[in-house]
């Protein structure tokens, strides 16, 4: 049997060269991309937050100011605007609509929906 220390450090000794592999101090890292940073939107009467697929579009929504089209959404946030991708987004979109996160205002234009808002970072 094989234990785990061996393995783990043999591990680590192939990809102690890899730059990828590069450890970052927490004092140089961006505190949103450490898990358990705020998302990018929450619902304010409740507090709940949404589900963490969706945060690419909250963030994109919340840092915009006019209603965008599926297909923009689906270049900014994915960088692909093939129809399968579009459609796909569309789908996920329409659920945000439904759900309450998003709202469309006019058809196929969504803007983030009445009380949800960019939490306090403080």
């Amino acid at each position: 049997m094989v234990t785990q220390a061996p393995l783990a450090r043999a591990l680590a000794e192939r990809d102690a060269d890899k730059p990828e592999f590069a450890r970052v101090s927490a004092g140089d890292a961006d505190p949103d991309d450490l898990p358990g940073s705020l998302p990018p939107g929450v619902r304010v009467a409740t507090g709940e937050m949404p589900a963490e697929g969706d945060w690419s579009v909250l963030a994109l929504l919340t840092n915009t100011n006019t209603p965008l089209r599926a297909k923009e959404i689906c270049e900014q946030v994915e960088g692909a605007v093939d129809h399968r991708h579009v459609e796909t987004l569309r789908m996920r979109l329409k659920r945000m609509v439904r759900r309450e996160w998003l709202a469309e205002p006019s058809r196929g234009l969504l803007t983030l929906a009445d009380g949800v808002r960019a939490p306090d970072r403080s």
